[in-house]
């Protein structure tokens, strides 16, 4: 009888990953299409100019497009396809942290909430777990530095749109330290740029946490499954 029933709990969490790392795979593959139809256009547009020589208007007009084409596919382009995939993929992790303990603190009858706890989202998710639900989330010293990185680079896109100087120093100099450390971030024109893979690294660190969070939950706390016969109606 129970091979005819699943575990509903949590699969707008699980749906959503699935969503968004399709939407990825669709940048990715458009990126270059875009790139190549600007160039395509930008390319005839110079056909049409006239450069006699270097005083024209024509040339100055030549000069700014070629500026525009290397500035729109080299940077614009991948930042903002990139960036708010990182983005997208920090609040699926943060709303699924938060439906995840919420749901533990229900079968455990607690009072104290996750937003109760103060600072920021992982030290609140990890104190909330460790000592309110006494239910760790077992991560190693490195996925939560990998987490942390996210998080500030999530903070920079999302609230200065990747601008340099509208981000904390304190931020800047870690995004500077790991720039250094070669993981897929650097710095162009005072805009942080996010490398495909590192996005993908990123979303994949994210989802394996949060699937591996969620089969604890389900193996700990069993829920009242839903007949799969309702799946189909």
């Amino acid at each position: 009888m129970n091979e005819d029933r699943f575990d509903v709990r949590f699969i707008n969490v699980l749906c959503e990953l699935e969503a968004l790392e399709r939407y990825f795979d669709c940048l990715e593959k458009q990126l270059p299409r875009i790139e190549a139809e600007h160039q395509e256009r930008t390319q005839q547009a110079i056909i049409s100019l006239k450069c006699d020589n270097k005083n024209s208007t024509d040339y100055r007009e030549v000069r700014n497009k070629l500026l525009e084409l290397h500035y729109f596919t080299e940077q614009v382009l991948p930042r903002f396809f990139r960036g708010p995939v990182l983005v997208s993929s920090w609040a699926i992790f943060e709303s699924a942290i938060a439906e995840i303990a919420d749901e533990i603190r229900r079968r455990q009858d607690q009072f104290l909430k996750l937003n109760d706890i103060r600072g920021d989202f992982l030290n609140r998710t990890k104190n909330y777990f460790d000592h309110i639900l006494r239910f760790p989330v077992l991560l190693e010293a490195e996925v939560w530095q990998k987490l942390q990185r996210i998080m500030i680079l999530r903070h920079a896109i999302a609230h200065a749109n990747g601008r340099i100087e509208s981000i904390k120093d304190a931020d800047v100099k870690k995004i500077s330290q790991w720039i250094e450390e070669g993981i897929g971030v650097s710095i162009e024109l005072d805009c942080i740029m996010l490398s495909g893979n590192y996005v993908r690294e990123s979303y994949t660190l994210i989802s394996n946490t949060i699937r591996g969070l969620i089969g604890r939950v389900q193996e700990a706390y069993p829920n009242p499954m839903v007949d799969s016969s309702m799946k189909k109606g």
